[in-house]
C-alpha cells in the first residue's frame, strides 16, 4: 500500500480486533500507512459497500485485504482476524513474545469469543454497550495494549485488574492514570451487571420458553424468547442464573432473529439449520438465487441473503447491532420448529418416508430432502446404491 492515508473506515462499535489493528498501524506501521495518525476513524455498517479509493484503509469491512470476514462468493480468511492481517502486512517482530501474546489473545477473542468476564475484549464490548464514544473506547483500549506490549512479566493476563496493575507499576509518580483507567472499566461493568440482574434476569424468567429437544447424540435445552435485551442469550446460557441452554433463539421487536449455541456442552453444528433457513427464506420471498446445498450452508451470507453464519462460533444472525439486515420473513415459530428438525430430523422424516427408502422425486419432491438434510441424503444414497 504505502500511500498517504486519507480515510480509515471500520464497522460501528469496533471490536478489540479492529482497535488492535489500528493500534498496530499507529505504533509500528507509519511507514506502510503514512498519514494514518492524522485521520479520524469513520464508522460504517458491517454490510456496507466500501468502494476502493486512493488513500482508503478499510479495517474489518468492505471485503478488502484487511477484512477476514466471508462475503458472498468469497470464503473467510482462515485463522485470521483484522489485527493478524495488519501485523503480517506491516511485518511486526514475531520474535517479541508480548506482540505474539497480544495477537493470539485478540484472534481468539474474535474467532472463538474466548476469554473471561473482565478481560479486555469483553470490556470493549461493555463500553460500547454503555454508549461510550468510540474515540474514547479506542483511547482506553490503546492504553491497555501499550502496557501489555511493554509488560516485563510477559504475562498472558489481559484482565482489567492486571492491566490496571501494570499501569500503576509503569507510572509510579502518576497513580491517577491507573485509577482513572480502572474506574472507567469498573463503572461500565457495574452498570452492565446491574442491568443483567435488575432487568435481564426478571425478563428471562418471566418470558423465556424453555424446552428439551432431541439431537442425534443427546438431549438439548432450547430457549426461545422475544426480547430486545442484548444480554438475553448470555443469561439463557448461564448455568447459575439462566437455563444452561444449548441453543438460544431470540427475536427482537424489529423482527430480526439471532440463534446462538453453547459450545461448552459439546459441539453443536448448525450447518443443516443454516441450509434450511436460507432455502426457506428464498422460498418465502419468491426470490431463488441458489439451491446448491453447499452454497446454502456456506459460512457468511449467501448472495442477497438475510442470514449470516459463523462456523467457528456456530451462531446465525439475521442482522446485528453492527450489521443492519432486513428482518426475516420466516415466522419465529417456524424457525423454532426448524431448529428441532435440524437437530433430530427422524420424527419429521417418518411423516414422509419409512426411514429406509427415499421417495422424493421431481414430480413429488420431499420437503425435507429439498433441504439437503444429512439423514435424508444418507437414506437416499443407501436405498439407491447399497441394495
Amino acid at each position: 500500500m504505502s500511500q498517504q492515508i486519507r480515510r480509515i473506515v471500520t464497522h460501528e462499535d469496533p471490536h478489540l480486533d479492529e482497535i488492535a489493528a489500528l493500534w498496530l498501524i499507529l505504533r509500528f506501521g507509519k511507514e506502510k500507512f503514512p498519514g494514518a495518525e492524522n485521520v479520524f476513524v469513520e464508522l460504517v455498517d458491517n454490510n456496507a459497500q466500501v468502494t476502493p479509493e486512493k488513500g482508503l484503509l478499510a479495517l474489518g469491512v468492505g471485503g478488502g485485504m484487511f477484512d477476514e470476514h466471508p462475503k458472498p462468493n468469497k470464503a473467510r480468511k482462515s485463522d485470521e482476524c483484522t489485527a493478524t492481517l495488519i501485523a503480517k502486512y506491516i511485518g511486526v517482530d514475531m520474535d517479541d513474545e508480548n506482540i505474539v501474546r497480544i495477537l493470539n489473545f485478540v484472534k481468539n477473542a474474535d474467532l472463538k469469543a474466548s476469554g473471561g468476564t473482565f478481560d479486555l475484549a469483553q470490556m470493549v464490548k461493555i463500553l460500547h454497550a454503555q454508549k461510550m464514544e468510540t474515540e474514547e473506547v479506542i483511547a482506553w483500549a490503546f492504553m491497555a495494549l501499550d502496557v501489555k506490549m511493554d509488560d516485563p512479566r510477559e504475562s498472558g493476563d489481559f484482565s482489567l485488574q492486571y492491566i490496571a496493575f501494570l499501569l500503576r507499576e509503569m507510572n509510579p509518580n502518576e497513580p491517577e492514570i491507573a485509577y482513572e483507567w480502572f474506574k472507567i472499566g469498573m463503572e461500565a461493568k457495574l452498570v452492565d451487571q446491574t442491568k443483567f440482574f435488575a432487568d435481564t434476569y426478571g425478563e428471562f424468567h418471566n418470558n423465556a420458553n424453555v424446552e428439551e429437544i432431541k439431537s442425534l447424540k443427546r438431549t438439548l435445552t432450547l430457549v426461545s424468547i422475544r426480547s430486545d435485551n442484548d444480554q438475553m442469550a448470555k443469561i439463557a446460557r448461564s448455568k447459575k442464573h439462566g437455563a444452561d441452554a444449548d441453543i438460544v433463539l431470540q427475536i427482537n421487536s424489529s423482527g430480526n432473529v439471532g440463534i446462538y449455541t453453547n459450545q461448552k456442552h459439546g459441539k453443536i453444528n448448525l450447518e443443516s439449520l443454516v441450509r434450511m433457513l436460507n432455502a426457506e427464506e428464498q422460498r418465502m420471498r419468491k426470490d431463488i438465487h441458489t439451491t446448491d446445498w453447499d452454497a446454502l450452508s456456506a459460512e457468511g451470507m449467501i448472495p442477497n441473503g438475510f442470514w449470516y453464519y459463523h462456523i467457528q462460533g456456530q451462531f446465525v444472525l439475521n442482522g446485528s447491532k453492527t450489521a443492519h439486515v432486513e428482518p426475516t420473513k420466516i415466522p419465529f415459530e417456524r424457525i423454532v420448529e426448524m431448529v428441532k428438525i435440524s437437530m433430530y430430523p427422524k420424527d419429521e422424516m417418518e411423516k414422509h418416508c419409512d426411514l429406509k427408502t427415499c421417495v422424493s422425486s421431481r414430480k413429488k419432491p420431499c420437503p425435507l430432502y429439498a433441504f439437503g438434510l444429512g439423514a435424508c441424503r444418507k437414506i437416499r444414497y443407501d436405498s439407491k446404491y447399497k441394495k
